[in-house]
């Protein structure tokens, strides 16, 4: 117990930082299941804030970045930016190819990608 303010914000955001890699980590988990009949190269996972968009992919690695801020969304939506960019895996691209197999794995993705562009975009621009 502590009655220091910093210390007591400092406790609270190594406890926050801690949740967010825990969720996040755990439905990235779900979603490479969801792949695994692909048989796509296991990707490593980093999470951080991002200024200008929800997540990437970087090849080769592969390593998916996922924006810490997508805390703040529903799980589908969650979900919908790791099937993208998991799909950057097999497809890197955003061709015809790619989206067919994001519509496999995501079919509502269309809107998930809406509701966070119209009701959480500023969550990046906050962080």
């Amino acid at each position: 117990h502590t009655d220091d303010p910093q210390a007591l914000t400092a406790l609270f955001n190594n406890w926050l930082s801690g949740f967010i890699q825990a969720t996040l980590s755990e439905i990235f988990t779900i979603m490479q299941t969801r792949f695994a009949p692909l048989k796509l190269a296991k990707a490593r996972l980093r999470i951080k804030l991002l200024k200008a968009t929800w997540g990437s992919c970087r090849m080769p690695g592969p390593l998916i970045t996922l924006n810490a801020a997508l805390i703040h969304s529903p799980v589908a939506c969650i979900e919908y930016v790791i099937a993208h960019e998991l799909a950057h895996i097999r497809h890197f691209n955003h061709g015809q190819a790619f989206y067919a197999l994001l519509a496999a794995m995501c079919p509502d993705w269309q809107t998930q990608k809406k509701l966070l562009k119209t009701e959480y975009s500023s969550a990046i621009r906050k962080s």
